[in-house]
């Protein structure tokens, strides 16, 4: 269909008419970018009653006229009238178009994770004879419209997919889990040393339909990483022979599969190798759920039943404490920071050891001594930080609580995180919130120390988006970052492998 409009009070008669289609690039003068943006904003005013809409009842009204080197020519055969302020609807030819109908589950995760979500409903078309020029395509299933979507300028012969949004009836839940995990010691510079890594996924597919769908599932594993499909024992034994149903592409693994009606199929024991080249990544080991991408504790206060707010400019506490006795390395302006480092990954070490996590405690300190330049090192300590394993829980834990007993293993640790805060000052405010959940006492404290200064122990995530942190506790806090106010900030959202929350620390 070509749609005409005429945006004219008055009528226009129209002999010979050509329409384009393809990848048409004009330069406009100056002149005429007004009437460029007056056209850009027509389907808005279409809506109004001022413009009628005329079909026209000619089939085969357009024909195709020529192909110019791209693009297309499509010539009007016979005069026709359009009235003033009137949109032309003129039908331009009837193709047989083949057309796929399934179900998309695509999935991306940089390794261990549990996952869950909907498919997709999705389409595949083909052009059998024709170039299709771009525009809305409206998709109708048993002659009732079930969607609508803008296509692009298909080639003959060439397939177009496209999805229309969630399919409620189909449900996928997927587990992956590290096995084990080796380095290769032979490399001299360690951040050009090669990980390989062993995972296993299970994933279950649900079918509430009354009818089968065909199901197109993709997992596709992130980071600077080389992966190999592994058959299973079951599958070398032919014991299971639905392993064969998964193939692995470049960097994703793929799979095509029946689902009847009313079935939960489970695939399982699917393993793959992931090879880590020219960086290393710390192997989160918790199976979480991170289907919502927002971890609840990270953005509301563990607030105890009764708070004393501690004294602005509070010298006795961690990291205070640390600095002091180590001022001689501490001292330089966050500069060569290498030896802060080691001590950082030693104490790790000692209280992974102290919590039975010694293997992701050997995972972070090996990463932070890999790490070079000072610039390296204070975004691995960051990185670091937005794991979800014991270390950030730890060490918030320990500054509220101002623990002195762990200044030689913690003390380190902090130095890093302020190296980021004092360095990445912003001179302009922003707004940032977190959540908490605070008993009646704790608020009437609140209340009393408004106009007054507040200091909180621990270091502190907020998120940039409001929605994340007012969906926790029962008070949201709003906080204005100011340069003169507010003297230690780091946008974590750049480094942080939770990107989604916009973690500002």
């Amino acid at each position: 269909m070509a749609d005409i409009r005429n945006d004219g009070p008055s009528a226009m008669s129209l002999e010979k008419v050509e329409l384009f289609a393809g990848d048409i690039n004009i330069k406009m003068p100056s002149s005429s970018l007004m009437s460029r943006h007056r056209f850009s904003s027509i389907p808005y005013s279409m809506t109004t009653s001022d413009y009628s809409t005329l079909y026209s009842d000619t089939e085969n009204f357009i024909f195709e006229y020529a192909e110019l080197n791209g693009v297309y020519a499509y010539k009007i055969d016979k005069p026709f009238y359009i009235g003033g302020m009137t949109n032309y609807i003129l039908s331009m030819f009837h193709d047989r178009i083949n057309i796929e109908q399934y179900v998309k589950i695509s999935i991306s995760s940089y390794g261990v994770s549990a996952l869950r979500g909907k498919g997709k409903r999705s389409y595949r078309l083909k052009s059998s004879n024709r170039f299709l020029p771009q525009g809305t395509c409206i998709v109708r299933h048993s002659k009732r419209i079930t969607g609508e979507t803008q296509l692009s300028n298909i080639a003959v012969n060439q397939w177009y997919e496209f999805t229309l949004g969630d399919d409620p009836d189909i449900v996928y839940q997927q587990y992956s889990t590290l096995l084990s995990t080796t380095l290769d010691k032979n490399k001299v510079e360690c951040m050009k040393s090669q990980r390989r890594s062993v995972y296993v996924i299970e994933i279950r597919l649900s079918n509430f339909k009354k009818s089968s769908v065909d199901v197109e599932y993709s997992y596709n594993v992130n980071g600077y990483t080389l992966i190999r499909l592994l058959p299973s024992r079951a599958s070398l034994l032919n014991v299971n022979e639905s392993q064969s149903l998964f193939q692995q592409k470049d960097s994703a693994i793929k799979a095509n599969i029946k689902l009847v009606a009313n079935e939960l199929q489970t695939f399982s024991n699917i393993q793959f190798d992931k090879q880590y080249r020219y960086k290393q990544r710390p192997v989160k080991r918790q199976i979480i759920d991170i289907s919502n991408y927002v971890r609840q504790e990270r953005f509301c206060f563990p607030e105890e039943p009764l708070k004393s707010f501690a004294n602005h400019g509070k010298e006795a506490d961690l990291y205070t404490s640390w600095f002091i006795k180590y001022y001689e390395i501490a001292d330089t302006g966050y500069k060569n920071l290498y030896p802060i480092a080691e001590l950082a990954a030693q104490g790790i070490l000692i209280e992974g050891k102290l919590l039975n996590q010694e293997f992701d405690a050997h995972q972070t300190g090996d990463e932070l001594e890999c790490s070079k330049s000072d610039e390296e090192i204070k975004r691995c300590a960051a990185r670091l930080y937005s794991v979800e394993s014991f270390l950030h829980k730890l060490l918030n834990q320990t500054l509220i609580n101002e623990g002195m007993s762990k200044i030689e293993t913690l003390g380190p640790l902090c130095h890093l995180l302020n190296a980021n805060m004092y360095c990445d000052v912003s001179d302009k405010e922003q707004i940032v919130y977190r959540g908490a959940n605070l008993t009646d006492g704790i608020l009437e404290e609140y209340k009393n120390a408004i106009h007054t200064t507040i200091q909180w122990l621990s270091f502190t995530s907020t998120s940039k988006v409001r929605q994340v942190s007012e969906n926790f506790g029962n008070t949201l806090f709003i906080i204005r970052l100011h340069e003169k106010n507010v003297q230690s900030q780091f946008d974590l959202s750049s480094v942080s492998y939770y990107p989604e929350e916009q973690e500002v620390l």
